[in-house]
């Protein structure tokens, strides 16, 4: 059975964030079904993804009740680093675009499953990032995420990316005068019916140093990180560096054995007996790091999505199953109780 694809509610509060920019009322534009959907993924906490299909609809109504096909460009053009939640801060704290853009490919599903899908293909001096997608695709979604990707790279490294062409699977709207617009968005010539989607730059772009990381969430993090280090059982120096170490690693995707032996400067079989002279195993050390830190962003209320992420799991189902493998219990359920 295939998932239903989904996208991050923080697009959505994207959409809504440009409507109130615009000084549009929801109900003049949604029914009471898709407002109710709208403000439970507003609430931040009720629900973390939507459908796809329910999001293109409440864009595709946008659009037609604005008479502008090119919605897409133009709420992407308000994306900020809250907009992307924690990824954002993520992304902010990478020392280049590179880093960047693999942190982006690795954790794109929190923002859209086209994100997942994304492939990255260098072709000589070129960095092409491709949707091998068949027609038909979620036309005015792809042109959001590709637009989200230019401009967010404005934060990023303070300028936008010199991007030499812009393809699209899917048809274009609105007549050729409505090209144009897409031109001037991207600064690069944009086809449309093309064989996949792409969007392609230089490769030296990926060298470009992010501008000024906002440090500020990372602060936060980093303070709730050294709180569950106090609140775990007294151990030796060792392990308390395993622990520290471990944090680290989580906010940048799965720990394994292999990536925390370098950091503590061993080889993994040194490390294995290390652990085995605590009588601990790695997995059982990952799971203390992992269960003491969800439980200082559960009282944060950090988004589950959110919390996933940090963690380093793969998806928001994989850390579900970890806590109630803990807990007895699910993350949903425990932070229902809290509330």
């Amino acid at each position: 059975m295939q998932n239903t694809a989904i996208v991050n509610s923080n697009q959505l509060q994207l959409m809504v964030q440009f409507m109130q920019q615009r000084q549009i009322a929801l109900s003049d534009v949604f029914d009471n079904e898709q407002l109710a959907l709208v403000s439970a993924a507003c609430a931040g906490q009720q629900i973390s993804h939507v459908p796809v299909s329910q999001f293109v609809l409440l864009l595709e109504q946008l659009a037609d009740y604005l008479k502008e096909p090119t919605i897409g460009l133009s709420i992407a053009q308000g994306i900020n680093t809250a907009n992307l939640g924690i990824l954002g801060y993520l992304l902010h704290a990478c020392e280049n675009m590179g880093e960047a853009l693999l942190r982006l490919h690795r954790y794109g599903k929190w923002i859209n499953n086209d994100m997942e899908q994304m492939q990255i293909i260098q072709q000589g001096h070129q960095i092409e990032l491709r949707w091998p997608q068949p027609k038909p695709i979620n036309g005015i979604l792809h042109e959001m995420g590709m637009a989200i990707l230019q401009q967010f790279s404005l934060q990023l490294v303070g300028r936008p990316l010199n991007v030499n062409h812009v393809h699209f699977a899917h048809s274009l709207k609105g007549g050729p005068e409505k090209l144009k617009i897409y031109e001037q968005f991207f600064g690069c010539p944009v086809l449309f019916d093309q064989p996949y989607s792409a969007f392609s730059f230089p490769a030296h772009t990926l060298h470009i140093p992010i501008e000024k990381p906002d440090k500020a969430l990372l602060d936060i993090l980093q303070q709730q990180a050294e709180q569950a280090l106090k609140s775990m059982p007294s151990t030796g120096v060792f392990l308390q560096q395993a622990q520290r170490k471990l944090i680290e690693l989580c906010q940048l995707g799965e720990p394994t054995l292999a990536q925390l032996a370098r950091q503590l400067h061993l080889s993994t079989r040194t490390l294995q007996r290390r652990l085995m002279q605590h009588e601990v195993s790695f997995q059982q050390l990952l799971d203390e790091v992992r269960q003491q830190l969800c439980t200082q962003y559960l009282h944060q209320h950090v988004p589950l999505s959110d919390i996933a992420q940090l963690l380093g799991y793969s998806d928001q189902s994989a850390f579900t199953r970890a806590y109630k493998r803990w807990t007895g219990s699910t993350p949903f359920q425990q932070r229902r109780l809290k509330n």
